[in-house]
C-alpha cells in the first residue's frame, strides 16, 4: 500500500475533492493527484497538515509512508498492519460522515 493511494483514499473517505482538499492544504490540485500517484513524496509537515484537515490520525499516514519509504525491508506482517489501520480509519470516517454526532460504543 503506497502512502498516495491511503491519501486518496481518506480524502474520498472524508467526501472531499482533490481541488477542495488541496485548497484546504494550500496546494495545487496538480500537485496532490501526483502525491496520490506516488509520483511525489509528501513532506512530514504536508502529512500533519493532511492528517488535521481529514480529521485522521497522523500517525497511520507516516505509517503507510514508513511502508512506503521502505517497501524492500518492510514484512508482510507490518503492511497488513497498516492496511487494517487505514481501513479502520476509513470506516470510521464513513460513519462519521452517514450518522453525524454519533457517540461511540467504547466512549461511554
Amino acid at each position: 500500500m503506497q502512502v498516495g493511494s491511503v491519501i486518496r483514499t481518506l480524502r474520498s473517505a472524508a467526501g472531499l475533492s482533490q481541488q477542495a482538499f488541496a485548497r484546504q492544504l494550500e496546494i495545487t490540485a496538480s500537485y496532490l493527484s501526483l502525491i496520490e500517484h506516488s509520483r511525489r513524496e509528501p513532506t512530514v509537515r504536508l502529512l500533519r497538515r493532511m492528517a488535521a484537515v481529514l480529521g485522521a490520525p497522523a500517525a497511520v499516514l507516516f505509517a503507510a509512508a514508513l511502508v512506503t519509504e521502505g517497501s524492500g525491508h518492510v514484512g508482510q506482517a507490518e503492511r497488513k498492519i497498516v492496511e487494517h489501520l487505514v481501513e479502520s480509519v476509513r470506516m470510521t470516517m464513513l460513519l462519521d460522515r452517514a450518522i453525524p454526532n454519533r457517540t461511540d460504543v467504547h466512549n461511554g
